[in-house]
C-alpha cells in the first residue's frame, strides 16, 4: 500500500522531527555531561552556538532537507531569544528559563519535547 502522504512533504517533516530529537538530547546530555563550551554559553551568551556544529553532522548523516529546515529554525530561535527577545516572546522566554534553572526547558526551538519528557517548566 503505497504511502499517502506525498514524499516531497513527508522527506522534510520526518527531518525537521528527527533535528528536534538531535536538539533536545545533544542538549540535555551537555548539561548531563557538563559540558564546558556550553556551560560557558550559560555564564555569558555572547558564546558561539554549540549545536550549530553538531547539527552540521546531523545534516550529513540524515542527508533529510527537513534537517536544514530545524537547524537554520533553531538557529533563529537561539539568536533571537537572547538579542531580539519581542520577536518571538513565548519561545524566549521558555528558552531563558532554562538558563535561569539548566535542568529544565531543553528544548530550544520548540516545548514540544519538553512537554514529553516532563523537562518544560514554566
Amino acid at each position: 500500500m503505497p504511502c499517502p502522504v506525498p514524499k516531497n512533504i513527508l522527506v522534510p517533516l520526518l527531518g525537521f522531527l528527527c533535528f528536534q530529537f538531535f536538539e533536545y538530547f545533544s542538549h540535555r546530555l551537555f548539561h548531563a555531561l557538563k559540558y564546558q563550551r556550553h556551560m560557558e554559553h550559560h555564564r555569558n551568551s555572547k558564546t558561539e552556538d554549540w549545536l550549530y556544529y553538531s547539527a552540521l553532522g546531523c545534516l550529513t548523516w540524515f542527508k533529510f532537507y527537513g534537517v536544514a529546515v530545524g537547524l537554520f529554525w533553531y538557529l533563529f530561535v537561539h539568536r533571537a531569544s537572547h538579542k531580539m527577545p519581542d520577536l518571538i516572546p513565548a519561545l524566549a522566554r521558555h528558552h531563558n528559563v532554562h538558563h535561569r534553572k539548566p535542568w529544565t526547558n531543553f528544548g530550544v526551538s520548540s516545548p514540544f519535547l519538553d512537554h514529553i519528557f516532563r523537562t518544560k517548566e514554566a
